[in-house]
């Protein structure tokens, strides 16, 4: 009786292998379109190049033709013309291993990617902005993906399951803790390396109140403004200002003010209320690929009331 158990969890064993792997097919040389003026050809070695202008149409029925050939494809090219990737667009395809995505791409829909095991690093386009939900999501052997500093959101379970991946960001650590999304639990233990250093931090040197009140017809109208100065930096573009309440749960909000000329030392602040305490920081900004590199932000100064 033990015999018979040992050879059934055996023979399970043989059955959830062979289910977890895909075998590489032959791909039989096919063409059409995937999109308004977006086309594909497969050819025999089972490389799928994508052509023409505009955006590949979303596939979220698995109706483009190469999903009969999924299993074949093991390279996809996607030529310099095509704007955009939909939603589901090459998900499942087990044994894709390469992905050449040219800068003319913009978007890339959820789940482009998702379950693409066999893939090993993708560089995504320079202009891109948005990294969508699911797009890399079970790509267990994704090693690299170079990520734009262009990026402004990652949407959550973009990288889920992606346990060896190594992010290669363009810009810096702060640049990236800029991102909406960044703290996202998939992103959390993926390691990252930066190809920029942050800009070195200003010095604020001083936030001094200029004026607290004005009269409005009579009425007495509570208005604060203060002269924010700091010690001139260079190598940058500008610099930012923020300020916010040290009151928790006042209804003024954080504010950024940019100052573009990398020579001005000076700004003069309007704040919205008059009878708050403010705190206020600078740091320094300097464009570079489409994107921003930033510096910490500074120790900050009260402004009080």
């Amino acid at each position: 009786m033990g015999i018979m158990k040992k050879l059934a969890t055996v023979a399970l064993s043989a059955v959830m292998l062979a289910s977890m792997s895909v075998p590489l097919q032959a791909a039989t040389p096919a063409s059409g379109s995937c999109g308004s003026d977006a086309y594909w050809t497969l050819d025999s070695a089972g490389v799928l190049t994508i052509s023409g202008e505009g955006k590949i149409k979303s596939d979220t029925s698995y109706d483009f033709a190469w999903n009969r050939q999924k299993n074949s494809i093991t390279k996809v090219v996607i030529e310099s013309g095509i704007s955009g990737i939909g939603d589901y667009a090459f998900s499942e395809c087990k044994n894709l291993y390469s992905v050449t995505i040219p800068s003319s791409v913009k978007s890339i829909g959820a789940h482009a990617f998702q379950n693409c095991a066999s893939l090993e690093s993708v560089k995504l386009p320079s202009k891109l902005k948005t990294i969508n939900y699911g797009v890399f999501s079970g790509c267990t052997d994704l090693e690299y993906v170079t990520i734009p500093i262009t990026v402004k959101k990652i949407y959550s379970g973009a990288f889920t399951g992606c346990d060896t991946l190594t992010i290669k960001y363009k810009g810096s650590s702060v640049s990236w803790k800029e991102i909406d999304g960044y703290k996202n639990t998939d992103l959390k233990d993926i390691s990252k390396k930066y190809s920029l250093k942050p800009l070195k931090t200003p010095t604020l040197k001083s936030a001094a109140k200029a004026s607290r009140s004005r009269y409005v017809r009579g009425r007495k109208i509570e208005v604060k403004k203060a002269t924010v100065k700091w010690k001139k930096k260079t190598g940058i573009t500008g610099y930012q200002i923020r300020y916010y309440t040290t009151i928790v749960g006042s209804s003024s909000p954080e504010k950024i003010v940019k100052v573009k000329s990398k020579s001005t030392v000076k700004k003069v602040i309007k704040f919205k209320y008059g009878w708050l305490d403010y705190k206020v920081q600078i740091r320094t900004y300097k464009k570079v690929s489409g994107g921003y590199n930033y510096s910490k932000w500074s120790k900050a100064k009260t402004v009080k009331y």
